[in-house]
């Protein structure tokens, strides 16, 4: 429920903002051309008329535009913003009915992304008292100052709204992002769990069995020398099969220190099946085994952080994780189409993600590739065994 209600809100913003700044614009436009009962800084004329209407359109379309999903996430406000901003305080100051304010409304509610809210409020309440402060000079009107009162309250109550939304889809967010990294970790605990458990089994067969059968051998050669022919090749024969179990316990032992290496890939693959909109391949040698708790951590935690990273500030649709053995080190790289031009700067989320890296000895690295931006990551061969 809580995904629809947000895939929603992203259709019906920019539907909403722009059948807003269509009825302001024909009303204000019927009433100015027509009925003559909203007054203007300027006279109608043919002249005006195209002018005006021209900033209304662009306004119509700055407001579609900047509503646009694609802009909910960025940090910086786009082109389209400023646009509706601009157009909203121009139509504002050439008529002075506070029908024109609604359009301003429009771009408190959008700024709230992009701008601390001290600002925010600052502009809510601002630009309707300067408005007001101008059309009083320009031409007394005692509604002037009820006006400015008014739309600041709904600018306020405007941004309570906004606000409020990015808190919730932040704290949405946040709570996704934990979920996925409570069901990598439980999958890695599963996996270390496993490789202890038959970590403790090999030690357990060996210390128990390993010397009851040693000890059996033993006397098994001491009792073919003091019997009968017969009884003596029933007891070589027994010895022969007690150095059998003796093999096939060695093997099974073998066999339980073979797996004892982490198995990162479900936990990789239960945070790539929680990602939206992103196909990541995974490229995990084989041969590669991971044996420290401390080794598997770090890459998986800057597998999730990479990824989140991904899906957060850039428009990627495919990503990449590849692990191998290069020369005495272990290389993790992880890689997008996003088309990044430029490094990104060192937030907490990369600089955690370094910090790791370089605790365990190991080095991050940032490159720009063909497609976007490429994440490596060297581990000395010491961390990791290879099969």
């Amino acid at each position: 429920m809580t995904i629809q209600r947000h895939q929603f809100l992203r259709v019906a913003d920019p539907i909403l903002a722009t059948l807003t700044s269509i009825t302001v614009a024909v009303v204000t436009m019927y009433l100015w051309v027509l009925d003559e009962q909203v007054s203007a800084l300027v006279s109608v004329s043919q002249l005006s008329i195209a002018m005006i209407t021209f900033v209304f359109v662009v306004n119509v379309i700055a407001n579609y535009c900047s509503s646009h999903p694609q802009y909910f996430d960025q940090e910086t406000p786009p082109a389209w913003f400023w646009m509706s901003a601009i157009s909203a305080v121009i139509v504002s100051l050439i008529f002075p009915s506070g029908l024109t304010q609604v359009l301003w409304i429009l771009t408190i509610a959008k700024a709230s992304r992009y701008f601390h809210w001290r600002l925010c409020v600052g502009l809510a309440v601002s630009i309707p008292i300067a408005l007001s402060l101008f059309h009083y000079i320009m031409a007394v009107n005692p509604y002037l100052w009820i006006n400015a009162v008014l739309y600041s309250l709904f600018n306020l109550f405007a941004l309570y709204i906004s606000f409020t939304l990015i808190s919730e889809k932040k704290a949405h967010g946040r709570a996704a992002e934990l979920v996925n990294e409570l069901t990598a970790m439980q999958a890695l605990l599963a996996a270390s769990s496993r490789r202890d458990e038959r970590i403790q089994i090999a030690r357990d067969l060996h210390d128990l069995s390993g010397h009851h059968l040693s000890a059996l051998s033993l006397q098994l050669e001491i009792a073919k020398h003091t019997q009968g022919k017969d009884h003596e090749e029933a007891i070589s024969q027994a010895g022969v099969i007690a150095h059998l179990l003796m093999s096939e316990l060695r093997e099974v032992v073998s066999v339980f220190r073979g797996h004892s290496s982490i198995q990162l890939e479900p936990a990789l693959k239960a945070i790539i099946d929680n990602l939206p909109k992103l196909d990541v391949w995974l490229d995990w040698s084989p041969s590669i085994r991971i044996e420290s708790n401390e080794e598997a951590e770090v890459l998986l935690r800057t597998c999730q952080e990479a990824l989140t990273n991904i899906v957060k500030h850039t428009k990627a649709t495919r990503a990449a994780i590849l692990l191998k053995q290069k020369f005495n080190q272990i290389e993790l790289r992880v890689l997008d189409n996003g088309g990044l031009k430029s490094l990104p700067q060192f937030g907490n989320g990369l600089q955690g993600m370094q910090e790791r890296v370089e605790k365990i000895g190991g080095k991050l690295s940032l490159s720009i590739g063909d497609n976007g931006l490429e994440i490596t990551v060297l581990l000395a061969r010491q961390h990791a065994a290879v099969a």
